[in-house]
This record gives C-alpha cells, structure tokens and sequence, in this order.
C-alpha cells in the first residue's frame, strides 16, 4: 500500500498501471511464504525505494502515468523463469526432450537454476539459523527443515538439510 501511495502522490491524481505491482506482490509472497525471504529484499520494497516517474507524454484526457520501475533481483527473476519455462514443454509436440534440451542448453534457463538454487541455499541456512535460536516457524522452509530434523531422529541420523529431497521440494 505504501507504494501506491507514493505512485498516487507522484500521479497527481492520474491513472496509473498496477498490473506489474499486483504481479510482483504476488512473486513476494510467494518467496516470503516459500522461502522466508526478508522483506528488505523483496521487489515492492525495492521499487518504493528506486521508484521514478517517467517523463509525461501526450495522453490526453484518459492518459496513464508511467513509472520507470528497477528489474527484478536475479534470483526473483530466476523463479519467474522457471515457472515460465514450462510454457516450452506445454506448446512442444515432444515436451520432455524440448523441455530437457532448454533447460540444459539455454543460458537463461541455467542462470535462472543457478540464482533460484542460491536463493535455497541461503535461505535454508537462514532456516537452520532460525532453528538454532529457537525461533517460530514461519516459512516453508522452516517447516521443512523441522521434519527433516523429526525424520531423522526417528530413523536415527543426523538431519541432512541439504539433501535433494529438501532442495526439490523447496524448488
């Protein structure tokens, strides 16, 4: 809401596009949910801090005011990749050896894999951080890792918050 504040005081009381806020709220809460991911680094918060209005042109009466908003940090953007890559293997007549050659061929694909499994990483230390102060679960990883834990008492090993089972349903 503080962002459309601040669009609505730089506005002037014009209309302005909210397609792409409403896209990268929902991506936040997505990473916030998922992955615990602080809100100092999410996009809204980013774009109330960059946020600029683009130079007005010729609209007229129903004109829309543009703001020049900053891109996505490499790992949101990583996640909106991945989920946009399935459209590869949804319009192929052969899906799993379109979509098996574009995930391993395309540089976009595989930079996209490499930030989104930095993002798991860090944030899966940030869950065992939070886990060893003793703090409250608030993130899917969290959960996770809080089963993984339970599993691994019951089956009499050490937990193994790593491992690919964590990472594929983190992902």
């Amino acid at each position: 809401m503080d962002l459309w504040d601040k669009k609505l005081g730089m506005a002037g009381g014009e209309f302005f596009d909210v397609g792409s806020d409403i896209h990268n709220a929902a991506l936040d809460m997505i990473a916030m949910a998922s992955y615990g991911l602080d809100e100092s680094r999410t996009q809204l918060v980013r774009e109330l801090r960059e946020i600029k209005k683009k130079p007005a042109s010729s609209g007229g009466k129903d004109k829309v005011i543009e703001f020049e908003t900053p891109p996505l940090n490499e790992e949101l953007a990583g996640l909106v990749v991945l989920a946009d890559s399935l459209q590869v293997a949804m319009r192929s007549p052969i899906p799993k050896i379109h979509y098996t050659l574009y995930s391993t061929l395309s540089p976009t694909m595989r930079k996209a894999k490499a930030d989104v499994a930095n993002l798991r990483r860090r944030e899966i230390l940030a869950g065992i951080k939070r886990r060893e102060e003793g703090k409250a679960e608030h993130c899917a990883v969290d959960s996770m890792l809080a089963r993984e834990a339970a599993m691994a008492a019951k089956e009499g090993r050490a937990p193994n918050p790593h491992s690919e089972v964590i990472s594929s349903e983190v992902s």
